[in-house]
C-alpha cells in the first residue's frame, strides 16, 4: 500500500556574514543549549513511552541552516534544530515531531529582527487495514500542538518571510486536528489511492499589536489521487492530483479572510540502472485561486503573508548514486516558475512572475548497524518577483544557501 502525494497545506540554522550575527550565536548559545536540553527532554520521554509497545522505533536529530541575500543588502538566516521520533507495532505506527528555530532578518532602513522559540509540535498516528478487504485502507489522524510562538509583534511579522525564500515561516499557531483516510488498491502492474482529509484549526492570537487577536482559520478540505504504472522493477510512472478547500477565516468571530481553493497535479517517473544509481523526475503545477479580504468594523486587517493569485510551475530531478555498500550520493536540481499575482498597474501589490534555480549534493552514510549519518548542501537563485517582509512585494535578484546534518537511529 502507498499514500498518494499530499500537498502542505501551507504546501510539510546560523550562518553569520558579518559581525553582528556572530555575536548573536555567541551571546544566545546559553539560551539555544537550555531549549535543545528542553527539546531532548521531550523527545526522550516520547522514546519512552513508545519503546514499552514499538516492534520499531526511529529517532532523527540534526541541524538546518538557511541564508538568503539580495543585492540591495537584505538579508536573513534561519536554523532550526528538528527532533523526530517513530514507532511502529503491528499496523499502528506513531510519529511525534518537534524543533527549536532561531530566525533573523536585515534591511536597509528597517533593522534587525530576531526570534528565538520552539515551534508547535507534531503527534500523529496512522492505522493500516492490509489484504482483508477489496481495497487496503489507512486511517490517519495529526494533531499540531500549540508549543510555538503566537501573538507576535508588528516588527517580528517581517520575519514570516516567502516560503521561497526560507524554511520556516510558521512560528506557531493553535490546536489542529487532521483526519484523514485513504484507500488504494494493486492490480497487475497497476496501483491506486484515493485520499480525504479534514484540518480543523483552532484559535489563536496571531498579534495584538495588528489587533488581530482570537484569530481562527477556517476548516480545509481536501481530497487526493494518484496512480501508478509498473513498466518493469527498474521504471514505475505516477501521476497524482490533489484539490483543497479553505474556509473563512475569523478575528474574534468576525469574518475577514478567505484563502483560494488550491488545486496541485503533477507527474512523474522513476527508474533505475542496475545497482548502483537511480532517478526520479517530477513535473508538479500549483494552481491557486484568490483571496477574498472583507471589510471589518473594527478596523482589522487581513494577514499581509498571504499570497493571492500565485501560481507555481515546477520540475524536479534527483539522482541518487551508491558509491560502496554503506555510502549514497544523492544530486537534487529543482527549476520553479512563479506566476504573476494577478494585481496590475501601478497597484503597490502588484508582483510579476519569478524563476527558480536550486541545486545541491547529498551524501549519507551508514556509521554502525541501526545509525546513519546525513549531510546536505544546496543553493538557488531567484530573479523576479517575491514577498519581501519589509515592502508588499518586491522584484530582485536573490541568492541563498542551505546546508543540514542529520543522525537517524533505528531501533
Amino acid at each position: 500500500m502507498f499514500r498518494p502525494l499530499l500537498g502542505e497545506q501551507h504546501a510539510e540554522e546560523c550562518l553569520s556574514t558579518n559581525q553582528p550575527q556572530i555575536d548573536l550565536c555567541l551571546t544566545s548559545s546559553v539560551d539555544i543549549m537550555k531549549k535543545l536540553s528542553l527539546l531532548v527532554t521531550i523527545a526522550l520521554l516520547a522514546s519512552s513511552v513508545g519503546s514499552g509497545c514499538a516492534s520499531g522505533l526511529n529517532l532523527q536529530t540534526g541541524g538546518n541552516l538557511d541564508w538568503w541575500g539580495e543585492y540591495r543588502g537584505s538579508h536573513a538566516s534561519q536554523y532550526h534544530f528538528p527532533v523526530l521520533i517513530e514507532g511502529k507495532y503491528r499496523d499502528l505506527s506513531v510519529r511525534f515531531l518537534t524543533a527549536y528555530a532561531e530566525t533573523e532578518i536585515t534591511a536597509p532602513g528597517s533593522g534587525t529582527v530576531r526570534l528565538g522559540h520552539i515551534l508547535d509540535s507534531k503527534l500523529g498516528g496512522a492505522y493500516q487495514l492490509l489484504d482483508k478487504l477489496p481495497v487496503d485502507l489507512m486511517f490517519g489522524l495529526d494533531l499540531n500542538l500549540p508549543t510555538g510562538k503566537t501573538n507576535l509583534t508588528q516588527a517580528e511579522t517581517r520575519l514570516i518571510m516567502d516560503p521561497n525564500l526560507i524554511s520556516i515561516n510558521t512560528f506557531g499557531e493553535g490546536f489542529n486536528v487532521n483526519p484523514t483516510v485513504t484507500a488504494a488498491k494493486t492490480w497487475n502492474d497497476w496501483s491506486a489511492a484515493l485520499g480525504f482529509g479534514y484540518l480543523w484549526r483552532g484559535a489563536y492570537d496571531f498579534s495584538a499589536e495588528l489587533n488581530l487577536t482570537d484569530y481562527q482559520p477556517g476548516a480545509v478540505y481536501s481530497v487526493t489521487a494518484e496512480t501508478r504504472y509498473t513498466v518493469s522493477p527498474e521504471m514505475v510512472y505516477r501521476l497524482f492530483v490533489a484539490y483543497s478547500r479553505y474556509g473563512k477565516d475569523t478575528s474574534r468571530g468576525i469574518t475577514i479572510f478567505n484563502e483560494g481553493d488550491v488545486g496541485i497535479f503533477g507527474i512523474g517517473g522513476y527508474y533505475k540502472k542496475s545497482r548502483q544509481w537511480e532517478a526520479t523526475l517530477l513535473v508538479t503545477g500549483v494552481i491557486r485561486e484568490g483571496v477574498t479580504n472583507y471589510d471589518r468594523a473594527n478596523g482589522t486587517a487581513a494577514l499581509a503573508t498571504e499570497n493571492p493569485y500565485r501560481d507555481e510551475f515546477i520540475l524536479d530531478l534527483r539522482g541518487r548514486y551508491l558509491l560502496d555498500a554503506k555510502t549514497v550520493i544523492a544530486a537534487p536540481i529543482q527549476y520553479k516558475y512563479l506566476t504573476g499575482n494577478g494585481y496590475t498597474g501601478n497597484d503597490p501589490r502588484n508582483l510579476g512572475g519569478a524563476n527558480k534555480v536550486s541545486f545541491g549534493v547529498g551524501i549519507t552514510r551508514a556509521l554502525w548497524s541501526g545509525l546513519s549519518a546525513e549531510v546536505n548542501l544546496k543553493g538557488f537563485y531567484l530573479h523576479g518577483g517575491v514577498y519581501h517582509p519589509d515592502t508588499p512585494t518586491s522584484t530582485s535578484d536573490y541568492t541563498g544557501i542551505t546546508g543540514n546534518m542529520a543522525l537517524i537511529g533505528a531501533f
